[in-house]
């Protein structure tokens, strides 16, 4: 049974080589994957090579179906008709054989289709030689057919779903020789339950045939001309019962009526030929026109409307004939109002009102924030500001602050700045901008009203009065990022409020606002540890910071230890007004951001690198680290801004030196334990002298294995928890009724995947991590159990060096000897003789018994 395939491709082709080759190539290289696409080329009769191609790649691929016409059809209605009449993919995409499709369309036209449940999915496109609509094709998952402007887009260079042409009956009109396929878009839109648009990726690419081939470049008939129109407005008018709906996709065919149906029959030498575009023109006019579409078309259409619905076709005909002086049609100001001077504008014979030849709500304010920076408190804005076609020499332009939830606003006139450079770039030689720079201030604690501003989002608005014309615009910033940095929040005290954070931001349509309060954009500290790691008696923490809304440039960071109350003591001690939390700083200094953050927070923060040099014992400009458990803060602070945030590890951070007992050398042969680690909530934190982790503890022997025959080497294994000890530090010791009766050296490795692990109850985590050891029993061990079977024997781990000496919890030999045990299961030490002694350091029992106390050993089971 044959697959459904996802797509169909339906390609008429006549006379299209050497372009022919290039589109089937696009079709076949489609990421989608040959095998869910169907092509269906009909060859309407073609006399160039174009049949032999299509014959050459259905041989190379089996997805490729040519249908041959003997005779041709003259368009391409009939070719696609016959492609939609044997097409049996889930959708439908037209294709011209002169153009080409990006490798990814397809696949990302489909995706977009069944994500969102698309009756119709527009693919961006590029025009090569030939114009297209930008608007058109802005990306958008649920595009409105009313507010949208995918209107503007009718050929057939989209995705339909099949299933919607069929129960629709849609076909191209086999009797109408252009814009066959606006009618036929235009009935798809209108039957679509759902319309997307593919924006972020070019799909499509039409061409303009260097020979001339192109159906729409040659000259038409009158019905070809504004048929089409005729029946893509009737189509709207019976099926759209939207008013603002009807009017906007009608006004959409006027503009093209007016531009590639009238002016170029007005052009035209044959009067007749005017004569009858024009009496169909007058006739679309008269029944489908609304005084609601205006702003949908330009200010020459309204004059060319008011010429043809008044009987001006003479007047009509010198629009559409000198183009060149009707686009150079200058701009009259008066009385705060402006007219377009097209030629006849006044014309005393005509006496067309001037309300036909005003462009006032045409035109646009242009605006743009170039600078923003501190200065004290407040707050410094430069920028321009400008009417299109209105010279700049009084120009006066206010800054306006509008709370976003009240409407309360209050406005701050401008310093004018001369603005050259505007002129030059946006002039286009005709109109002076020299004036439409400007500076204002913010002074939140007094602008205009002399009180503060209030807690909230304020938008920012200019406010533009050109030789009496006034227009408003959003205050946007420039469209370039780079070329404007956004000045740092800050807290501040407005008015004799508490201080409060103040963030001057970017909104994500490119705005200017201001957050006074933190309603949005709160200033928010955070951080992550990236990495730590020992060097020597020196435990490194690295990691990012940030505070939100404030440049790096700003911030400085120190890291803090905090230890932790003791149980059942801070209650009694806050009572007592005693401190019950030391706090000791860590020397930190400020590297370059190394590691990623999240999505989310990079797009408020400005991450900073840090790293923090702990000295657990004790140097020149830091105290030794006293007992107890320490959490890591990293306090972030920029001009009033203090902040403080408790650390977490980031999910990459290396554990090769988390959870492992540091032993280090104090002075006067005193040693000390230090142990970095994660909570189990991911929060980093530091144990000095063994609250939760005992370097006994971590000296881990998994049960020896033997297989019961004299002289046969046994193997004791295990894991190496502690480090910072001497290598030859680290022996084993088998007891004899608990007294040493061989001692051995042991050479920890790093451990592989199939090595074992003991059992262990410990907070450690990274058991797999730690170096593992594999050693045989002696010889002379084994020989003596089997001698003295009455006696005890074990095997334990010791370190010992220079005063330091931990002892783990013993493993009993005996009946791995006797009885040729496999592993039963590894044992996990017990006890060990581990003790602290006060700040001065740790001290050791120095008995050889196998067990022993520690008088400063903590039972803790959730570190």
């Amino acid at each position: 049974m044959n697959m459904v395939p996802d797509v169909t491709v339906i390609l008429p082709v006549y006379n299209s080589m050497p372009y022919l080759t290039e589109c089937l190539t696009s079709i076949a290289s489609q990421s989608l994957g040959e095998k869910r696409i169907e092509v269906v080329a009909i060859n309407d009769a073609s006399t160039d090579e174009s049949g032999d191609e299509l014959d050459r790649y259905a041989v190379l691929h089996p997805g490729v179906r040519v249908i041959h016409r003997s005779q041709g059809s003259g368009g391409p209605s009939v070719p696609r008709n016959q492609g939609l009449d044997v097409a049996r993919g889930r959708y439908i995409f037209f294709a011209d054989a002169d153009d080409i499709l990006g490798v990814e369309a397809l696949e990302r036209l489909v995706r977009m289709a069944d994500s969102h449940d698309s009756d119709v999915v527009l693919g961006k496109m590029i025009g090569w030689g030939r114009g297209v609509s930008v608007k058109a094709f802005r990306h958008a998952t649920q595009a409105d057919l009313f507010t949208s402007e995918v209107n503007r887009s009718l050929g057939p260079q989209k995705l339909f779903r099949r299933q919607l042409i069929e129960k629709e009956g849609l076909r191209f009109r086999e009797d109408v020789w252009f814009g066959e396929d606006q009618i036929f878009s235009t009935s798809a839109y209108l039957a679509a339950s759902g319309i997307s648009v593919v924006g972020d990726y070019d799909c499509y690419y039409l061409r303009h045939r260097d020979d001339g081939g192109n159906i729409t470049l040659r000259r038409k008939s009158v019905d070809e001309l504004v048929g089409h129109t005729e029946i893509c407005m009737e189509i709207i008018d019976n099926r759209v019962s939207s008013v603002y709906g009807r009017n906007r996709m009608i006004a959409r065919h006027f503009r093209a009526m007016l531009d590639r149906s009238l002016r170029p029959a007005l052009a035209h030498t044959d009067r007749d030929y005017q004569d009858q575009v024009w009496d169909r023109c007058l006739a679309m006019y008269h029944k489908f026109w609304h005084k609601d579409m205006l702003p949908e078309v330009t200010a020459l259409h309204v004059v060319l409307l008011h010429c043809l619905s008044n009987s001006l076709k003479k007047q009509a005909r010198l629009l559409a004939q000198d183009r060149t002086r009707v686009e150079r049609s200058a701009d009259l100001v008066e009385n705060g109002r402006v007219y377009r001077c097209f030629p006849f504008f006044r014309d005393p014979a005509l006496r067309i009102p001037d309300s036909v030849f005003e462009v006032t709500g045409r035109l646009k304010a242009r605006a743009s924030l170039e600078d923003a920076r501190w200065s004290g408190d407040n707050l410094v804005l430069t920028g321009y500001g400008y009417i299109d076609r209105v010279d700049t020499r009084d120009v006066r332009t206010t800054l306006v602050m509008r709370e976003r939830s009240s409407g309360r606003q209050v406005s701050q006139p401008t310093q004018a700045l001369p603005s050259p450079d505007v002129t030059v770039k946006n002039g286009k030689g005709r109109w002076d901008y020299g004036f439409a720079g400007w500076k204002a201030k913010i002074d939140l604690a007094s602008m205009g009203t002399g009180g503060p501003l209030s807690q909230g989002v304020w938008d920012a608005y200019l406010l533009i009065s050109a030789q009496g014309v006034v227009k408003e615009r959003r205050l946007p910033c420039p469209k370039v990022a780079a070329s404007i940095t956004m000045p740092s929040g800050r807290k501040l005290r407005v008015g004799n409020a508490e201080a409060v954070a103040v963030v001057p931001y970017e909104t994500k349509s490119g705005r200017f606002s201001v957050d006074i309060g933190g309603t949005l954009r709160p200033i928010v500290p955070g951080g992550h540890v990236t990495s730590v790691s020992w060097h020597g008696n020196s435990l490194r923490i690295v990691g990012l910071g940030w505070l939100s809304e404030v440049s790096t440039r700003e911030v400085s960071m120190r890291v803090i230890l905090r230890r932790r109350t003791k149980p059942g003591r801070g209650g009694l001690r806050t009572l007592l007004g005693g401190r019950f939390r030391k706090e000791m700083n860590l020397s930190t200094r400020l590297l370059s951001a190394h590691a990623s953050l999240s999505t989310e927070e990079s797009e408020r923060a400005h991450a900073q690198g840090f790293l923090a040099t702990l000295q657990p014992l004790g140097s020149e400009s830091q105290q030794a680290l006293s007992s107890g458990v320490w959490d890591v803060y990293l306090q972030v602070s920029s001009q009033d801004v203090v902040e403080e945030v408790r650390l977490r590890g980031v999910k990459t951070l290396s554990e090769e030196h988390l959870w492992r007992v540091r032993l280090l050398k104090a002075r006067r042969g005193m040693w000390r334990s230090c142990t970095a680690y994660l909570t189990k909530a991911g929060y980093a934190a530091i144990d000095s002298g063994g609250q939760y982790f005992l370097p006994a503890k971590q000296l881990l022997l998994c049960r020896p294995v033997g297989d019961g025959t004299a002289g046969t080497p046994r193997v004791v294994t295990g894991r190496i928890g502690p480090a910072g000890h001497s290598p030859d530090a680290l022996r084993m010791e088998f007891l004899r009724s608990g007294k040493v009766f061989r001692s051995i050296s042991v050479s920890p490795s790093l451990a592989g995947e199939g090595d074992s692990i003991p059992e262990h109850s410990g907070p450690e985590r990274n058991l797999q991590r730690w170096p593992m050891f594999r050693s045989s029993v002696p010889e002379d061990v084994i020989s003596s159990i089997l001698a003295s079977a009455n006696d005890r024997w074990s095997v334990r781990l010791r370190i010992r060096e220079n005063g330091m000496d931990v002892r783990s919890s013993a493993v009993d030999l005996l009946d791995t000897v006797e009885h040729a045990l496999t592993p039963s299961g590894p044992v996990a030490p017990e006890r060990c003789s581990w003790g602290e002694s006060g700040s001065k350091g740790v001290g050791l029992d120095p008995g050889e018994t196998e067990t022993g106390t520690s008088s400063g050993d903590h039972e803790v089971s959730n570190p």
